[in-house]
């Protein structure tokens, strides 16, 4: 199997979403991501999602161009809304914001809402650890989050990031 460089990933992935409608600076927060993942080798968020967001632009199920509208809902929360546009690009635009409010206030929530697939949660949580914030990510649909007709309730995926006393650690 040849060895194909992460660089090389990122400008392809980059030029592809591109080539399928998206803006240069939305397909190269999901190209880094997408590169990110594969050198982690994690390959269902890496290469193996290109063909799907590059369909998901083409459809028009995504809007490729949007800018991300940050805002600050309440004392110590902070939204993007990713306007259907990918959910890379909406972190981006929100991270310092987030990241300066978490050293504000101590703790605070970063919500990602009206995105399409974040894919892997662990390069949101590393990038913020990155800044020695300390946090916890939950990846939940509206369609799945809440009360279950049942009475119980739906699990929801979680991402942690933790500092290993060197600033680092595993994103699980």
């Amino acid at each position: 199997m040849a060895h194909v460089a992460i660089s090389e990933i990122e400008t392809v992935t980059k030029a592809a979403l591109m080539a399928h409608g998206a803006g240069a600076w939305q397909a190269g927060e999901v190209a880094h991501a997408t590169a990110h993942a594969e050198s982690h080798g994690n390959v269902i968020c890496g290469l193996q999602y290109v063909e799907s967001y590059c369909v998901q632009l083409a459809s028009g199920r995504v809007d490729g161009q949007v800018m991300p509208l940050v805002s600050r809902p309440k004392t110590a929360a902070i939204l993007s809304d990713a306007q259907r546009g990918f959910a890379q690009p909406a972190f981006a635009a929100a991270k310092d914001q987030f990241c300066d409010l978490v050293d504000e206030m101590g703790v605070a929530m970063l919500a990602v809402a009206q995105s399409h697939t974040c894919t892997s949660l662990g390069y949101f949580t590393e990038q913020i650890l990155r800044r020695q914030a300390v946090h916890r990510v939950h990846n939940a649909s509206p369609v799945v989050f809440g009360p279950m007709a049942s009475g119980g309730s739906v699990a929801q995926s979680i991402a942690m990031s933790v500092p290993d006393g060197q600033g680092l650690s595993g994103a699980f």
